[in-house]
Parts: structure tokens; sequence; C-alpha cells
């Protein structure tokens, strides 16, 4: 069974803030580490939002509530013509309000 998960990333240099909605096929993805949770989005990322492109993500902090089911993180994307810093958070909608 699949999950569909938003993403929630805000640019230090562009001064925006994107959300993403994207899907994992696994049921267990809470289980998972922050960086295999943040890998979900950022394949998502490289396939479907910059397919054109190389892009990878560099992370320089991140953690799980799991309570929340949230995982926050900061870094930077890093693309050949340079690098944006970001803040990124990854939830589950709806998962508790």
């Amino acid at each position: 069974m699949s999950k569909t998960l938003v993403a929630t990333m805000m640019s230090a240099t562009r001064h925006t803030q994107e959300d993403y909605t994207f899907t994992v096929d696994d049921d267990a993805i809470w289980s998972k580490t922050p960086i295999k949770i943040i890998q979900a989005f950022a394949e998502y990322v490289d396939e479907k939002v910059f397919p054109d492109e190389m892009v990878d993500f560099e992370i320089n902090a991140s953690f799980k509530n799991e309570e929340h089911k949230c995982v926050t993180a900061m870094g930077q994307m890093v693309f050949e013509r340079g690098r944006i810093p970001f803040t990124l958070m990854i939830g589950e909608r709806g998962a508790r309000d």
C-alpha cells in the first residue's frame, strides 16, 4: 500500500516556499530513518521536478518526530549551476491534527 506525503521546502536564497505532494510505496515509511524518508523525496524531485538536470541533496541536519509523523531537515540542493540552501519538512497529510 502507498502513502501520500507532503514536503514543504523553504529556500533561503530565493525567498520562496514550495509544497510538493508525492507518493511512497512503503507502508512502513515512518519506521525508516530521517535520511531514508528524505531520500524518497529526493528521488521524486530528481525524477519529476528537475528531470532534465542533475540534482543532489546535501543534508546538514535532520530529525524525525514520530508522534507527528514529520521529518525536518536543513541542507542544500546541489545542481551543476550551484547550491541552494533550504529547510525541508515532510509529513503525512492529515496524520495528526
